[in-house]
């Protein structure tokens, strides 16, 4: 079970960060949230879906690696076979914890016992002054790009909400021994619904630059067929 600190020059002044990371923690990661700025990319490699948060009924869009928990069929050890990994993935060990309710003020976080931390190998954290090194602050710029494109998601996905575009889809896929499992409580945006839109509304979301990740999004429901076809292969 990972252990998430608060990093801090006095605790982890000799902390290194291993730069040659192929981010196992994830092979087993049969999902991930996904940035709205990250479907371009995330759209040649996985399918993109909604799933929904069912105490607050938020939707978050989500890159799919398998049909089942623990199923990834784009990791094989010792690396990922895709062209693209999601930021969520990437940022680990760090992540951010707000220091206040309104969430204006954040401090860094750190999973301290990942394998990609280490007082012997990799790049400092901090100098021998206890102050950032360049490399802790090239992570600082990430995560603050990353809440920054975090709100806007958020802010895409109760938009696409408000307007009632939300579908569910049950996905039924065939084992290898031929039976057959139903895969529920992912979303899809419903292309009737868009297409029915007024042409206010459809505006309102071309000016809030929403049609493209609307678009990628129903694209890249196509790259189910990759996680068969992958699936099989294993």
């Amino acid at each position: 079970m990972s252990s998430v600190v608060f990093l801090s020059s006095h605790d982890h002044r000799d902390l290194k960060l291993i730069s040659k990371r192929f981010f196992p923690h994830a092979k087993n990661h049969h999902m991930c949230y996904l940035l709205v700025h990250e479907f371009p990319q995330a759209a040649l490699n996985f399918p993109i879906v909604f799933i929904k948060d069912e105490d607050t009924g938020q939707f978050k869009p989500v890159a799919m690696f398998g049909f089942k928990e623990g199923e990834n069929v784009f990791y094989e050890e010792p690396q990922w076979n895709s062209t693209y990994i999601p930021a969520n993935i990437r940022r680990h060990p760090f992540l951010m914890s707000p220091k206040t309710e309104n969430d204006q003020d954040w401090s860094i976080c750190i999973d301290k016992d990942s394998e990609y931390l280490s007082t012997i190998d990799g790049e400092a954290l901090f100098d021998s002054e206890g102050k950032p090194s360049q490399q802790l602050e090239d992570v600082k710029v990430f995560l603050a790009d990353f809440i920054e494109k975090d709100h806007l998601t958020t802010a895409f996905t109760k938009q696409l909400a408000s307007l009632d575009l939300f579908k569910q889809n049950s996905l039924v896929i065939t084992e290898s021994n031929g039976e057959q499992v139903k895969v529920n409580g992912v979303y899809s945006i419903d292309e009737e619904k868009l297409n029915d839109l007024s042409d206010s509304d459809f505006l309102m979301l071309k000016n809030r630059g929403f049609i493209g990740p609307i678009y990628t999004h129903l694209t890249a429901l196509g790259q189910m067929e990759r996680i068969k076809i992958l699936r099989n292969l294993k």
